[in-house]
């Protein structure tokens, strides 16, 4: 599996004053994706706004995780991350789609997306699986631009837009990913209507991110003791990690969800 070594701090480093720092800071920890990687990433999907809501897509919480996604990361990840439970409950359909038995279960699965802590280990768990893909299809290891692309279209998405703007950097984004497409204008097209090409695309995802290859591997850490919680409603599980008291609101106005809308629901 494709893991990261997280690079020291330096001493300009806002983690002590970065809401939610303590939940990304031990995701970094858990997991090895660098600190740096998932503030960015937090930064850009939510302005760092654990309850962040996207108003056209079921994008939610700090990593904008859509519903389906966040099904199939607890279904597959969940187990090493105390989530055991609530992974169980979790059952593909036959179109390969995820579905829990009882609305009021699956409710309170999504709802953990809105919990800073899980929501960063999810993500940590998430790039790690992109990680491992890029490598793979790409034959190198990814940056972390490259990681976010994944992030935003998932890591086939990726990795065809990746191996399409180094092939023909010019040709327009849209013609090739419609759907990513028509649900991310802001991304895929200039504010005059014209369409982006390939290469723009690519710089304007990953330009919040490190250029450099990401870090070599290294293991996954052991589970952190679990904590106590308010348990759930759903009475299978409880949530592993209880919310750090007193987190501070970003200190600007959340990012403009509608620009990163997901093409998949």
């Amino acid at each position: 599996m494709f893991l990261f070594t997280t690079l020291p701090e330096t001493a300009a480093s806002p983690a002590r004053s970065t809401p939610h720092a303590a939940a990304l800071r031990t995701a970094s920890d858990r997991s090895g994706v660098p600190f740096d990687y998932l503030l960015a990433t937090a930064k850009r999907e939510s302005g760092l706004k654990a309850d962040a809501k996207a108003p056209t897509s079921s994008a939610s919480g700090l990593f904008q995780f859509i519903e389906q996604t966040w099904l199939g990361l607890v279904r597959e990840e969940g187990a090493a991350h105390g989530l055991g439970a609530a992974a169980a409950a979790i059952t593909p359909t036959a179109s390969g789609r995820y579905d829990v038995s009882g609305a009021g279960a699956k409710a309170e699965i999504l709802a953990l997306r809105n919990n800073p802590d899980i929501a960063a280990q999810m993500a940590g768990a998430l790039t790690r699986r992109n990680g491992a893909m890029l490598n793979a299809a790409l034959g190198r290891q990814p940056t972390q631009g490259e990681l976010y692309i994944a992030h935003f279209l998932g890591a086939a998405g990726a990795a065809k837009m990746i191996r399409a703007a180094a092939a023909t950097p010019d040709a327009p984004a849209p013609a090739l990913f419609g759907d990513a497409a028509r649900a991310n204008r802001a991304i895929f097209y200039e504010r005059t209507g014209a369409p982006r090409s390939l290469a723009a695309v690519v710089q304007r995802l990953s330009s919040d991110f490190s250029a450099a290859a990401a870090p070599a591997a290294a293991p996954l850490a052991p589970a952190a003791p679990q904590v106590a919680a308010a348990p759930l409603a759903f009475t299978g599980f409880h949530s592993l990690f209880a919310s750090p008291a007193g987190d501070a609101a970003p200190a600007g106005a959340p990012l403009d969800l509608t620009a990163f809308r997901r093409q998949r629901s």
